[in-house]
């Protein structure tokens, strides 16, 4: 950065300092955006403003977000209600450390505290032991505050969006691809809506991403031991999440220069990993998709509610469709509006994410991972947060393919596979409205 660039970055900064301050009368909320802040201003390098400015608006949107549900739903929660954010910074972790200091092997007995069995059923005590860790930080300082998540939230987005950045660099060679694959994940509305609140999908998200990004290339011993311990992390935040990994992992292990062959060698090689070591640990996650599956049925309104309705075995190309469309477009609140902006986006890139992949213009690796988690999320849970596991790479492979000129935005090709597109996500609708 010019002197005159850096000096607008302090000035601005200043600013949004004193605002955290005015707003939230709390010094530790603005020493973790500071430390935040500096982690990004080491990435962002002298030539790249935009992500130092992207987080700071990330940090503005943010703030926004908690008003927002203090002003209209009466705490700074998602919905207001008793969510999972709620859980996370409330129920889940609050007065743990009163009792226990930081000693997090008493998790589990904190839990049961709370609910008979939680501490054994609950799938998520790294994020709870996260905030738990943060909260022992905070009381060293001004105390703890719920913004304080979710700017590291915005920090891990930062990073999730830098290094997709890298990875499409890696692929293309193209300099200019950086800045458009950074913009593009960081800002789309449900990766932003979602790092606002205190949920764990943004860090889920940031260590796949990151997972792929260390072993893409120049393979090591030291990689694959920081890999091994990352999904250990990962199991912690979300166990089918860490699952997937390990098939992400051989998916980048296996050197094939065609998607049919690396289709083939990872699933066979992955069949034996399962057979002889994760057996019972399988059977719990179909378990748990069939789970998600009844609860689509019950919280996804009467159109979701037939699709998820659907046998398995028919049931997967509608799932796939509706995922694309999904949230579906809303006008019945701002929260609502703006996460379903995303939806619209997933329309508009769909032809180059489509003909990118057909036309072998994507690496197998990249276009594989991404299939992947695409259809582990439409088989399963298809919620908003977690679709954060596979949109940096469906944004990334729509940037490359936009760059490698794959088709030109309205041509006739381009409108004819949106054509195509609602065409059979209609068929999607009639033949679950009348099975």
């Amino acid at each position: 950065m010019n002197m005159k660039s850096s000096f607008e970055s302090f000035l601005f900064i200043t600013a949004l300092v004193i605002l955290l301050l005015l707003f939230f009368s709390n010094f530790t909320v603005v020493i973790f955006f500071l430390l935040a802040f500096f982690v990004v201003y080491r990435i962002s390098g002298s030539n790249k403003r935009y992500i130092l400015n992207s987080f700071i608006i990330g940090c503005i949107i943010v703030i926004g977000f908690y008003f927002y549900w203090l002003e209209f739903y009466g705490n700074e929660y998602y919905l207001g209600s008793f969510s999972d954010d709620y859980y996370y910074d409330k129920i889940w972790s609050e007065g743990f450390i009163d009792r226990y200091g930081i000693n997090l092997f008493k998790l589990n007995e904190f839990l049961n505290g709370i609910e008979p069995d939680l501490g054994y059923l609950h799938n998520s005590k790294g994020y709870v032991a996260f905030v738990i860790i943060l909260r022992y930080i905070s009381s060293f300082l001004d105390g703890y505050h719920t913004m304080i998540p979710r700017i590291i939230n915005i920090l891990f987005l930062a990073l999730s969006s830098y290094y997709c950045s890298k990875i499409a660099y890696h692929y293309t060679k193209k300099e200019e691809i950086r800045k458009p694959v950074f913009l593009s994940v960081f800002f789309n509305p449900v990766m932003i809506f979602n790092s606002s609140h205190v949920f764990r999908d943004t860090i889920v998200a940031f260590v796949i991403v990151y997972i792929f990004y260390l072993l893409m290339s120049n393979k090591s011993l030291i990689k694959y031991i920081l890999v091994f311990f990352l999904i250990v992390i990962l199991y912690y935040f979300r166990s089918a999440a860490a699952f997937t990994t390990i098939f992400v992992v051989l998916i980048l292990s296996i050197r094939a220069k065609s998607i049919k062959k690396l289709i083939i060698l990872s699933s066979l090689i992955f069949a034996i990993v399962v057979y002889f070591f994760l057996s019972d640990y399988v059977s719990i996650l179909f378990q748990q998709a069939d789970s998600y599956t009844q609860l689509n049925v019950e919280r996804m309104g009467n159109l979701g509610s037939k699709i998820f309705s659907l046998p398995l075995i028919i049931g997967i190309v509608p799932r796939l469709i509706f995922l694309i469309f999904t949230p579906v477009p809303n006008l019945s609140s701002f929260h609502q509006f703006y996460v379903s902006i995303s939806a619209i986006l997933q329309v508009i890139y769909f032809p180059y994410l489509f003909w990118g992949m057909l036309k072998n213009k994507i690496n197998p690796s990249l276009m594989f991972t991404f299939l992947l988690l695409f259809m582990g999320i439409a088989l399963s849970t298809a919620t908003f947060r977690h679709v954060m596991m596979y949109l940096p790479f469906g944004i990334t492979i729509t940037v490359i393919s936009y760059y490698t000129g794959t088709l030109k935005f309205a041509s006739q090709k381009y409108l004819n596979t949106i054509l195509i597109l609602f065409v059979v996500f209609g068929g999607s609708i009639l033949f679950a409205l009348n099975y």
